[in-house]
């Protein structure tokens, strides 16, 4: 699946799904690779995301206010 905005653009791959208590706690997310391999992963609260259905498949969709601070982490963990 893949993790987009308020927008439908995408932030990332969801990588895997962390599971507590035997509900789904975090969502790790990967972003920077090349064909699968290197980039960087974040981890982030499983209940920011909501499901949508998007071109016949389901992604994982943050509010503008959440996908600015994924897009933020990104720029600063890169420089």
């Amino acid at each position: 699946a893949k993790l987009v905005n308020d927008k439908g653009e995408k932030l990332g791959d969801i990588e895997n799904i962390s599971f507590k208590d035997g509900k789904a706690d975090q969502l790790i997310v990967g972003y920077n690779k090349i064909l699968g391999f290197g980039g960087e992963d974040v981890a982030l609260p499983y209940d920011k995301a909501k499901v949508v259905p998007m071109d016949g498949e389901v992604d994982f969709q943050l509010s503008a206010n959440d996908a600015s601070m994924i897009t933020n982490y990104k720029k600063v963990k890169t420089n």
